[in-house]
């Protein structure tokens, strides 16, 4: 999928576009793309053995490339940050490179190949099924700043100590007399991993009457994930999925069905992960003073280094030891489910249905930085990790983990053991609960409608794999790298939506003419402040305005209201000339009302210890109108 986006100066005065482009960007299956293409082959074989055993087999392969390409990229300037607080008056700061932010890796790829095998036999009221699959990712991922780095401005108190530093502003001199300083942020990680994904199931589909089915099955999973060199640094087996639904036809004619499902599901980490763990990760900040800044590049002059090359990931460039790096015995992320309904015919126009589910999630995987519990558990057993530095490890968080860390720099491995109550964590939460009911008129006197209505919970200290709030990567949040990151983290989640409203359906105009809607309600998200840690609370250990507490108060997750209803009414029309039949030309318009509604904030209260002056600023909003055409032929030969 290539997206194309350019970029236009604004007059604030007039609120209109000057028409002078700033910029723009080529995207080719790359960077949040939700649609992302690549090149597929895939080969089926079925074969039906008998009248009673039928056997599937499939292979396929699939290779994507990821590219972005900003317009006048120029590589050799690094980027600069500063706002108007943080400009010394008098001063230039021009920002000659035009890109911010990182890029992907050059030759950022996935190539994935996947096999299935499927055996079905018939016997009695029995339809049993067994079968195997095994997936293999190889990818190219990472991604590099921009230019290089980022010289970022910044300003504070004169007395004023950035994370790492040995002198306070005013002591570096220059404009740090003033509270001017700046910090070079530096960023770069490749990594060539792959992962194998394999499964193997059974399932037994038993009619135990005329109207009661129960399907039962097993799935035992296994996920690996290797780093650049092909070593395993996460390697999870026997994952045993079992799964249970039942379907009771009360009238025995199907006008009232009651229906049950219970079942665990595992997620495998993406192979991402690696770019950050498993492969060579620098993600450094240096403080400093300055003098005068380049009127050409930009980047400060007479620089007074305040503090020395930091890192609040431990993340200097270096390679990490496959070994050190995950948990001993790391458990996948996985979740329990269960749902419980019916779905009832009032009348041949008429269909209505309701149902409960509830999930809740078991165990996670995510990165934990802090040496502290380490440290306190070599004092207990009179081990020296004075010369130890730790590389962060993914962990299962809010439960006991075991290390094997190399302590003493000699490469020799010493198992560390610590429990939950060592580790300072919390308790990993997240569950959801929904009640969902629909009333349905079904395709008849040539119209079909839907509407759907759920109210809903999501609620716990843990997204997932990703955090909406505090941020980081996937599977390496901000949020259990230490403890007092997690203060306050227990409430309602970003993707809650206590209610959601969706109405959909379609006219046929004429034999030839349709005509379709789909109106979404959905109420807004929840709202959320983060800050600095208060002194009385912790050290920051530099994680600036990551932790919940706003102006120094405690703020719990999800506890500042919520944004407003996200209104979205998409249309469609669709055209089956009978000239031509098999042909169907669609014309799909969304967010017909153009409706920009706010959908998220900037919610970081803090820059350093000053107040963030984007705080509260808009982050994203609903996608604006557009259209989509759509021709479509289908002939069976």
């Amino acid at each position: 999928v290539q997206s194309d986006s350019k970029y236009f100066g604004c007059d604030y005065s007039t609120l209109q576009r000057d028409q002078v482009q700033k910029g723009g960007m080529s995207w080719l299956n790359c960077c949040g793309n939700a649609n992302a293409g690549g090149d597929d082959n895939i080969f089926k074989y079925t074969g039906y053995l008998s009248d009673a055993l039928t056997l599937t087999a499939l292979y396929g392969s699939s290779d994507t490339k990821h590219q972005q390409t900003p317009d006048g990229y120029d590589p050799q300037y690094f980027q600069t940050s500063s706002t108007v607080t943080s400009q010394v008056p008098g001063l230039s700061y021009p920002k000659p490179q035009t890109v911010t932010g990182n890029l992907p890796s050059p030759d950022s790829g996935d190539s994935q190949k996947t096999f299935r095998l499927d055996l079905e036999y018939h016997i009695g009221n029995h339809a049993l099924r067994a079968g195997l699959d095994r997936n293999k990712v190889s990818s190219v991922v990472g991604s590099t700043s921009a230019g290089g780095g980022v010289w970022n401005y910044q300003r504070d108190k004169p007395g004023y100590k950035p994370f790492g530093a040995t002198e306070t502003l005013a002591e570096g001199g220059g404009y740090g007399t003033q509270g001017y300083y700046v910090f070079r942020d530096l960023r770069n990680n490749t990594a060539h991993p792959t992962s194998v994904q394999s499964a193997q199931y059974i399932q037994d589909r038993y009619q135990v009457t005329d109207n009661l089915l129960l399907d039962v099955g097993l799935r035992d999973e296994q996920f690996t994930n290797n780093n650049s060199d092909g070593q395993p640094f996460i390697s999870q087996k026997h994952q045993v999925a079992p799964r249970l639904g039942a379907v009771w036809d009360v009238n025995r004619d199907g006008s009232l069905k009651v229906f049950a499902n219970a079942g665990r599901y595992f997620m495998q980490v993406p192979s991402n992960l690696s770019s950050n763990v498993a492969g060579v990760f620098l993600s450094t900040q240096q403080n400093f003073t300055y003098t005068g800044v380049d009127p050409v590049t930009g980047a400060p002059t007479g620089l007074h280094a305040i503090s020395g090359v930091v890192s609040a990931n431990n993340a200097f460039g270096q390679s990490k030891d496959p070994r050190q790096i995950t948990a001993v015995d790391i458990k996948p992320l996985y979740q329990d489910e269960m749902t419980l309904g019916f779905e009832k015919a009032y009348s041949a126009t008429l269909n209505v249905g309701l149902m409960a589910t509830y999930r809740t999630l078991k165990s996670s995987n995510d990165d934990f930085c802090d040496q502290r519990p380490i440290d306190a558990w070599g004092l207990r057993n009179g081990v020296d990790t004075s010369n130890f530095s730790f590389p962060c490890a993914i962990i299962n968080p809010g439960e006991a983990n075991s290390f094997m860390l190399d302590l003493n720099g000699d490469g020799k491995l010493v198992r560390v053991d610590l429990s939950a109550l060592d580790m300072g964590l919390p308790k990993l939460k997240r569950t959801y609960a929904a009640l969902n009911a629909f009333v349905e008129h079904p395709l008849r006197d040539g119209w079909y409608g839907r509407v759907n209505y759920t109210y809903s919970q999501s609620k716990g200290n843990n997204e997932g794999q990703i955090d909406s709030i505090q941020g980081g990567d996937v599977a390496l949040t901000v949020g259990w790298d230490h403890k007092e990151l997690m203060l306050n983290a227990d409430g309602y989640l970003a993707n809650d939506r206590a209610h959601a409203i969706k109405a959909f359906g379609y006219l046929a105009l004429t034999p030839e003419w349709n005509l379709g809607g789909n109106l979404n309600l959905t109420s807004g998200r929840p709202k959320n402040c983060t800050g600095n840690l208060p002194e009385s609370a912790g050290p920051d250990l530099g994680y600036g305005g990551s932790y919940f507490f706003c102006n120094g108060v405690a703020t719990p997750k999800g506890s500042l209201g919520r944004l407003g209803w996200d209104v979205q009414l998409d249309m469609n029309v669709a055209y089956l000339p009978a000239a031509v039949p098999g042909l169907r030309v669609k014309v799909d318009v969304f967010n017909l009302l153009n409706r920009q509604t706010v959908l998220s904030e900037l919610e970081s209260y803090n820059t350093g210890s000053a107040i963030n002056p984007a705080y509260l600023e808009v982050a994203s909003r609903a996608a604006p109108r557009s259209a989509r055409l759509t021709v479509e032929y289908n002939h069976q030969f």
